[in-house]
């Protein structure tokens, strides 16, 4: 009977005839057909070319894997800012109030603009001259209000009951100029930020602001 390794080298014989190369030595065309077979190098180059075969496939596999998950998070990321540049795109919040009348400030008196130019979204309240955000987002708020000469003038930016910046001016406008993240709800208005009355100059005084973007 056929030792093991023998029978493992005809069986390969026809599949890897390239693999086995020198290794098969055969006799004269006449004679009776007789083989030298160095078993142990045909079983090596066996496995060489089984592993190489292995590796190659593997790495065909990762790499396939690899490509389809970076591919997939791309796809998920993209997907995420479209909806994002959409959703900031169907909503707008926008207002600008003026102070239109002259008016004598006493301390933490809140500063009501009482014309409004535009109030996109509904969250500038005339009565109270607080805006409150519609949305939980990131908005750009600015001030300005103006004193006459001799006179001077502080301010601070509130939300909700808590100073954010303070300004102040001799002669002219205080201003500031702020991005603030507001929660829905959140409320946001100007006070007089002095123990003594400072005077406002109207037309000249304003309040404004936008949403940037959602959040």
């Amino acid at each position: 009977m056929l030792s093991y390794k023998a029978s493992v080298f005809f069986f390969y014989f026809g599949m890897y005839s390239k693999v086995l190369g020198d290794n098969l030595h055969l006799g004269s065309v006449n004679a009776p057909v007789a083989a030298s077979i160095n078993l142990d190098a045909i079983s090596a180059n066996i496995q060489t070319y089984i592993d190489n075969v292995v590796e190659t496939k593997v790495r065909d596999l990762v790499a396939n894997t690899v490509n389809a998950s970076c591919q997939g998070a791309a796809q998920a990321i993209t997907s995420d800012v479209m909806q994002n540049i959409q959703a900031n795109s169907q909503i707008n919040v926008m207002f600008h109030a003026v102070r239109t009348s002259a008016i004598h400030l006493g301390n933490k008196a809140v500063i009501v603009f009482d014309s409004v130019e535009k109030n996109i979204g509904g969250g500038y309240n005339v009565q109270t001259g607080k805006f409150t955000a519609p949305y939980k987002g990131l908005y750009f708020i600015t001030t300005r209000v103006t004193t006459t000469p001799g006179n001077h003038m502080h301010i601070a930016l509130v939300q909700n009951g808590k100073i954010t910046s303070l300004a102040w001016a001799a002669d002219a406008s205080a201003v500031i100029a702020e991005t603030i993240q507001l929660n829905i709800g959140d409320k946001v208005w100007v006070w007089h930020n002095r123990n003594t009355q400072e005077y406002v100059y109207p037309n000249y005084t304003i309040f404004a602001g936008t949403l940037l973007r959602l959040m």
